[in-house]
């Protein structure tokens, strides 16, 4: 099973570039990655963490999902996935990510906020208290404006949402200086000023959601898989986990039935031969019939 697993993930290569392809065409694209341990990864110890990237885009118009494996986390992979891409791009504060132009690159609050709850724990603060209750109220604007217009989240944004973060710029500045940097108090402080302008990015883009759940959540049927499958034993099925991975989480964002998705996809591919015959079948496009 797993050698038709790999076999499938040899032939559908060219599928997985263009779905590749398309994700980048998104005004904003989500990325993270997630270990994963490959046995014999030539030159590597059995035991050495290796990485699949995730890459999800932002638009409800194209939900799509890709996987990319590698047995490092240097930014070199980020950047070599990120080519030619020009958009907007929000990741957590890894310095891999740091070749992204500022302008384009937006970080997320969940981790800001997460700090200050990690402070919160070791000693029950104010300042932390402060900083968490405001920061839930930007996610209460947030979701008070899921169903809204660009221009209305905007709006929103401009006005409530950024009251909030006046109040929490000057209330970060008035403590730092009080705290030790060193205290997870002060580390929580320390991170969320030195990504403010990415934290805030939001303000000025209405496609930009405070979080990469979005990723986080495609992400998470790996972790609940290594569980069961532990880890793959060679490179290539690591590459066919990863390309497994892209076509059903691409299938789930676009509200299909993985299973039924995958049987189409194997009776109609082996007709595609040119490239957009090929695209005609990545998830956000394909068209199932009932029969189907």
């Amino acid at each position: 099973m797993a050698n038709w697993a790999i076999q499938l993930g040899e032939r559908l290569e060219r599928m997985l570039y263009l779905l590749h392809q398309e994700i980048k065409l998104s005004p904003l694209i989500q990325i993270d990655e997630t270990t994963l341990q490959v046995l014999k990864e030539p030159g590597r110890k059995a035991t050495s963490k290796s990485y699949l990237w995730v890459m999800r885009t932002g638009a409800s118009s194209m939900p799509l999902v890709y996987f990319a494996y590698d047995p490092s986390r240097s930014g070199a992979v980020a950047k070599k996935l990120l080519d030619d891409y020009s958009g907007l791009v929000l990741s957590d504060g890894y310095a891999g990510y740091n070749f992204i132009e500022a302008e384009r690159h937006a970080h997320r609050w969940a981790h800001a906020r997460r700090k200050f709850t990690d402070a919160l724990k070791i000693k029950k603060t104010s300042p932390s208290k402060e900083m968490i209750a405001l920061i839930g109220k930007l996610y209460q604007i947030e979701a008070e404006q899921a169903d809204s217009s660009d221009q209305e989240r905007l709006l929103a944004r401009k006005t409530r949402s950024k009251t909030i973060i006046d109040q929490i710029k000057a209330s970060l500045l008035i403590h730092e200086p009080k705290v030790a940097p060193k205290s997870k108090l002060g580390e929580a402080i320390g991170y969320t000023l030195k990504f403010w302008n990415g934290l805030t990015r939001f303000l000025e883009h209405p496609e930009l959601p405070l979080d990469n759940n979005l990723a986080e959540n495609s992400i998470r049927p790996v972790a609940l898989g290594r569980k069961n499958w532990l880890f793959s034993d060679t490179p290539k099925g690591a590459y066919a986990t990863a390309a497994l991975f892209s076509l059903v989480e691409s299938a789930k964002a676009n509200d299909l039935n993985p299973q039924t998705y995958l049987k189409t996809l194997f009776e109609r591919f082996p007709y595609g031969s040119s490239d957009e015959e090929i695209k005609a079948l990545l998830p956000h496009k394909i068209n199932l019939t009932k029969e189907d």
